[in-house]
């Protein structure tokens, strides 16, 4: 990744166009992203995990960090394997608790903030857009903008209480139908809810999307939904007095 990432690795010409629509977007992945330095970016997390707290692995976090966080988005987004990046930095914050590098806690948080609301808005559609869009809505106390605003040119000015209040926002929102209930899977990859209209749906809490269900059987509201301990059932409630 150190080597071979790098600012709008596949030259897209224009912000106006989303990924899905670029047609000849497998070849320009093909000849600009490698197959090791995909596998590099969408499995760095895991490997991370099982080395050890050494002074090299945590200095070349900070350097990731610093400098290669936005190219490195690129290529998930790209590859349409967003929803990841978050995942992958959750799996970075357990390495440094694991070892205590208490002095880089922040830049992960921060990333992990940033990537998660780039996957969960409508940038993500568009991979410039996390330059010209995602970067500009971050706010200043986030070490992702410290690092990486001075190094841009042009960006728009936000300003106003969104951006004050920024921290404490939602990082996402997605529509449904009314929902009565909701609970995390123990492992924090999913979202089961129950609705109004007697159904029950797992969800993906990076990208909002259905991943099971809708699952019918209640006649009323769901007013209650749990997962088992082991993640492998779901368990719910009903105005219908059903279980």
């Amino acid at each position: 990744m150190k080597v071979q990432l790098r600012f709008n690795i596949c030259s897209l010409e224009s912000s106006f166009v989303f990924v899905k629509d670029i047609e000849d977007l497998a070849e320009r992945i093909r000849s600009s992203i490698s197959t090791a330095l995909f596998y590099s970016c969408r499995y760095w997390g895991e490997h991370l995990q099982r080395g050890d707290g050494t002074e090299a692995l945590h200095l070349q976090l900070i350097n990731f960090l610093t400098h290669r966080l936005l190219f490195w988005m690129e290529v998930l987004n790209l590859k349409l394997c967003m929803a990841s990046g978050a995942q992958i930095l959750h799996q970075v914050q357990n390495w440094i608790t694991k070892y205590s590098l208490i002095d880089v806690r922040k830049e992960v948080a921060d990333a992990e903030a940033f990537v998660t609301c780039f996957t969960g808005g409508a940038c993500a559609h568009s991979t410039p857009h996390i330059y010209i869009s995602a970067l500009p809505f971050c706010p200043r106390s986030s070490s992702v903008y410290k690092n990486y605003g001075h190094q841009t040119q042009g960006l728009i000015s936000v300003k106003g209480t969104a951006i004050v209040q920024w921290e404490t926002a939602a990082l996402a929102t997605w529509k449904t139908s009314d929902i009565l209930s909701v609970a995390f899977s123990p492992d924090g990859a999913h979202i089961v809810s129950g609705s109004d209209n007697g159904t029950i749906e797992v969800w993906d809490p990076c990208t909002g999307e259905s991943v099971g269900g809708p699952f019918e059987g209640h006649i009323e509201s769901v007013n209650l939904v749990t997962f088992s301990p082991d993640g492998t059932c779901i368990a719910s409630g009903s105005d219908d007095c059903t279980i």
